[in-house]
């Protein structure tokens, strides 16, 4: 009879276990939820780019893809939304994958502009590329160079000349457009 005292209490105390078990996973679950939540209003958005770019190239933002960072990083040096602007142009070479720094991007008016030059195939070093730094030469008065350090952005080969769109200070466009024979080196 003994035993069957204590089955029951065993399984009078059953329901009351159950239920501990039942409310301590509810609570859980809900504080799991909060702290997910909790810290996804603590996301920053960010760029990083799809494909590898040299510096000196436009950025587009078709090269950027946004992805979600934790709030322990500084949003502030990070382009986002609010940065996205046209002629975008980046001071840094960047790889597939790297998150784009404010600092890693200039806009074409703060103090540079783009300018399309035609250049003769036998005045320009054939290895150069978009992103490469140049100086910019005349080919009648070769003392100084027009524009130093000046950024390739876009480089299209044509018959005999090949057309460059470099990133030039601007209160240099005046002066290098009057100049009618160019020729490019790569600073040392």
């Amino acid at each position: 009879m003994s035993s069957l005292v204590e089955l029951r209490s065993k399984l009078s105390q059953a329901p009351s276990r159950l239920l501990l078990g039942i409310a301590i996973m509810l609570v859980s679950a809900f504080l799991a939820s909060n702290l997910i939540s909790t810290n996804d209003s603590t996301a920053v958005k960010v760029f990083i780019v799809s494909t590898n770019l040299a510096a000196g190239q436009k950025l587009e933002v078709s090269a950027l893809t946004e992805v979600t960072l934790s709030k322990s990083v500084d949003s502030n040096q990070w382009l986002s939304d609010a940065d996205l602007k046209a002629n975008m142009y980046l001071k840094t070479s960047l790889r597939e994958g790297d998150v784009v720094r404010k600092s890693d991007i200039q806009y074409e008016s703060s103090n540079r502009t783009s300018v399309s030059l035609l250049v003769q195939r036998g005045r320009i070093p054939a290895n150069v590329k978009v992103g490469d730094a140049i100086d910019i030469w005349d080919t009648v008065q070769p003392s100084l160079p027009i524009v130093e350090k000046a950024h390739i952005a876009g480089i299209e080969v044509l018959s005999g000349e090949i057309a460059l769109t470099v990133l030039v200070p601007s209160d240099s466009v005046r002066e290098l457009l009057e100049y009618q024979e160019l020729a490019i080196t790569v600073p040392t």
